[in-house]
């Protein structure tokens, strides 16, 4: 009997905790600057700047091998609040200058998320969205 309320519990946790998984925003830059986002539709909140997450991707230490940031699913619904919820790209971490491409993400408040990149502003950069993975290129 112990045994399988052992087993049924770490089904649950197992289940549970892949859920939250997909969850997950991934960031991949294999720029040479550091990027971030503008929380547009939660009062132009710079995620960089927002203890304690300070959500900034790294710049790529060599070309080949990208920085990269991962936002679980607390930190986006705590930097997002609603959904849909539209950033704006920077290639800093203090959200300074021009951005160089706006996006949204759907799914605020599920366990799966969806960025579509809605305008490139700065042509020297590639940025692509698959689902809940976002790659920056270029610079």
């Amino acid at each position: 009997m112990l045994l399988k309320k052992s087993l049924l519990i770490g089904t649950a946790l197992t289940l549970a905790l892949s859920s939250v998984a997909k969850a997950d925003l991934h960031t991949y830059n294999y720029t040479k600057q550091d990027s971030t986002v503008r929380i547009t539709s939660n009062g132009n909140i710079c995620a960089a700047q927002i203890p304690p997450y300070y959500k900034y991707t790294p710049a790529s230490p060599n070309g080949a091998t990208p920085g990269e940031s991962h936002a679980n699913y607390v930190e986006i619904n705590v930097l997002c609040k609603k959904d849909p919820c539209n950033a704006q790209i920077f290639m800093n971490r203090d959200c300074s200058g021009a951005p160089v491409a706006t996006a949204v993400l759907i799914g605020v408040g599920s366990t799966v998320h969806n960025v579509k990149i809605t305008s490139i502003t700065d042509g020297r950069y590639s940025i692509t969205a698959n689902a809940g993975v976002v790659t920056l290129r270029g610079g």
